[in-house]
């Protein structure tokens, strides 16, 4: 009987543990996920200055071509 019950209590913590393990994991897919959100939007803003730069620069080059001709 204490050996049945000791293979009991080893499955019930092996139970919890893989418990846990899965909330872990699914916590840690999360703020990766939010992490790699953050990444996203970071690019998307320098994507959208890099377009605006090149813009300022293709206007400043078309009005400068004048006055070195």
């Amino acid at each position: 009987s204490n050996l049945m019950y000791s293979i009991e209590d080893m499955s019930q913590n092996i139970s919890n543990k893989i418990g846990h393990l899965s909330y872990v994991t699914e916590e840690s897919n999360r703020m990766l996920s939010n992490q790699l959100q953050e990444i996203d939007s970071s690019l998307q803003t320098n994507n959208l200055l890099t377009g605006i730069q090149t813009y300022q620069m293709y206007k400043i080059n078309k009005n400068t071509k004048g006055l070195i001709n």
